[in-house]
């Protein structure tokens, strides 16, 4: 689906339009090759170039051709459990002054851009430069929130790490696999930005690089946040594996006393079930006599693993 919208410099929200204006936005949610073949006749662009903007899988990146600039980004993806991240594709026609966003998937961060005041666009379509930048700023902190909001959970899990539970663990895997598809995504966002600022692409003031160096340090900053809570979650793991394995030998310690502690009267009471000649068969207290000594071997048994610590 394609939506279009306007903006001016006195405005702080866009205009949702009904139909395509010279210098537009476009913002193609949940894309499909109809859209592209849509945007294709718009920005004057062969749709074999636009493909890529379909797979959820494709890396950041810029594709410069004579008219259009295509840059490849990665974003939070809210809608599909165990795929973290998404497409998201910026399109800068050089030519006819159309901006297009073109995402597999949704994206939240667009979408309050476009349709709320929260961290509004200061500015008007016209100033392409600024526009990217504020978009890619947008999903950085977004990036930032996310990765934060997934620290601090891993922190509280390490509190109560002693008495971690089969759904806790599964709850951490998913964050561990959130982290990990995270650092894919903004790794390769330094070489799109440094490749902005070289100003071959699209003009550039000494505000822009300023803003793109506050972006990239940010983005530097998510990086390394990554790796330590990826370092963190291995530490946890293996935390996790060592207290696992520790209750489990416990048990198994457990289990096992138990079953030297009952073998003896167990054995007892298996020799008098023989149809053979034993001693007390023909006493009237034989089974009083046999349940007292198995009791105090049963007893002794107990008392000797407790004094060794085995119990």
């Amino acid at each position: 689906m394609i939506s279009y919208y306007e903006k001016d410099k006195d405005s702080l929200s866009f205009k949702n339009i009904a139909e395509p204006k010279h210098g537009c936005l476009l913002y193609s949610s949940y894309a499909t090759y109809e859209d592209l073949k849509i945007i294709s006749k718009l920005i004057n662009i062969e749709i074999e170039d636009l493909e890529d903007c379909l797979d959820k899988h494709e890396i950041a990146r810029i594709d410069n051709t004579e008219d259009v600039i295509i840059t490849y980004l990665r974003m939070p993806n809210h809608q599909e459990r165990g795929h973290y991240t998404n497409t998201i594709s910026i399109l800068i026609d050089k030519k006819n002054d159309y901006i297009c966003i073109i995402t597999p998937g949704s994206s939240r961060t667009i979408e309050n851009m476009l349709t709320t005041d929260k961290k509004p666009f200061e500015g008007d379509l016209q100033n392409k430069t600024t526009l990217f930048i504020h978009i890619l700023s947008l999903i950085v902190q977004n990036f930032t929130t996310l990765i934060k909001k997934v620290r601090r959970e891993v922190l509280a899990f390490e509190k109560d790490i002693a008495e971690v539970t089969q759904e806790e663990l599964y709850d951490l895997t998913i964050r561990e696999e959130f982290i990990s598809q995270t650092l894919y995504a903004i790794e390769p966002f330094d070489d799109v930005i440094t490749q902005f600022k070289k100003g071959k692409l699209l003009k550039i003031n000494d505000d822009h690089v300023e803003e793109m160096d506050d972006i990239q340090h940010a983005n530097d900053q998510n990086i390394s946040m990554c790796m330590i809570t990826s370092k963190m979650f291995t530490s946890l793991r293996n935390n996790v594996q060592i207290i696992i394995t520790n209750q489990f030998n416990n048990k198994i310690k457990l289990l096992t006393a138990l079953t030297l502690i009952l073998f003896f009267p167990m054995m007892i009471s298996s020799l008098y079930g023989m149809n053979v000649s034993l001693p007390f068969e023909k006493s009237p207290h034989a089974f009083g006599i046999i349940l007292v000594i198995s009791v105090f071997i049963s007893i002794a048994s107990f008392y000797l693993f407790q004094k060794r610590r085995w119990l």
